[in-house]
């Protein structure tokens, strides 16, 4: 299976390293053996032949201690699915019994706060809906010495893990998304945005604190349009003749100062 890590416990035979490990990829039929001689890793798994950042020995052993607190007895994976290419952030499943994890990694300075900002998304769904969301592993965050992880328990996959989640999708899961997406739509608040927290559009911060008269297009000026409008002038991204010499500029009557 393409994109699909196994691994077995076991001493590496005549070896002089006794590895705890090894990882068969098994598209390149090549095994790649983590020391952890000394406690120090000297090598990780590889996807395809390529390094793949979630097989970093730091990131495997920070994964397993966190599923292990939140089973609450010794969990170990058996292999590992890579989802890169279904994801911008490297991500993935290590399978596991009872249950298995799907691990994010942000690498960015800000990526544990943006992952908390998902994480408190989730909650926000869980307490304002019936709409399953995914279930945190040992609270969700892990922080690493190369990165932030989002752990949750995998959800079982439908198709080929090479391929989309689509290719093993039936008409009736089609009618649940859109069952799901307009429970999420039926939830109102008492005005536009949201008081409890801030959140990300892509790496970059989005505000959602409502907004003094509570109108849609005031909130969408001053929270949507200002800041991107903001960070285009800054960056100088945008365009020298669209920024020179303007100091405000108008959207639906709501007066933006950047």
């Amino acid at each position: 299976t393409r994109g699909v890590v196994t691994r077995s416990a076991g001493r590496s035979g005549s070896s002089s390293c006794p590895a705890r490990s090894y990882l068969h990829d098994t598209d390149s039929h090549r095994h790649s053996a983590i020391c952890t001689s000394g406690g120090k890793a000297r090598e990780w798994g590889t996807v395809g032949g390529v390094p793949h950042p979630l097989l970093n020995p730091m990131i495997v052993e920070a994964v397993e201690k966190a599923a292990t607190e939140h089973r609450g007895r010794a969990w170990v994976h058996s292999a590992f699915t890579d989802l890169n290419h279904r994801a911008t952030h490297p991500c993935g499943i290590f399978t596991g019994m009872p249950f298995s994890v799907f691990a994010k990694l942000d690498v960015s300075p800000t990526g544990e706060e943006q992952f908390a900002a998902e994480l408190s998304g989730f909650g926000l769904i869980r307490s304002r809906t019936t709409v399953a969301t995914p279930v945190p592993v040992a609270g969700g965050l892990v922080v690493t010495g190369t990165g932030t992880l989002l752990l949750s328990e995998a959800l079982p996959e439908r198709g080929a893990a090479s391929g989309q989640a689509a290719e093993g999708r039936v008409a009736g899961d089609y009618a649940a998304i859109g069952h799901a997406l307009a429970s999420l739509h039926q939830v109102r608040g008492e005005s536009f945005g949201l008081a409890e927290f801030d959140g990300f559009f892509g790496p970059l911060p989005q505000p959602n604190q409502p907004v003094s008269s509570g109108t849609w297009a005031e909130f969408y000026a001053e929270r949507r349009v200002q800041p991107m409008l903001r960070l285009a002038v800054n960056s100088r991204y945008l365009p020298s003749e669209l920024a020179r010499d303007r100091k405000s500029t108008r959207l639906n009557s709501s007066h933006i100062t950047i």
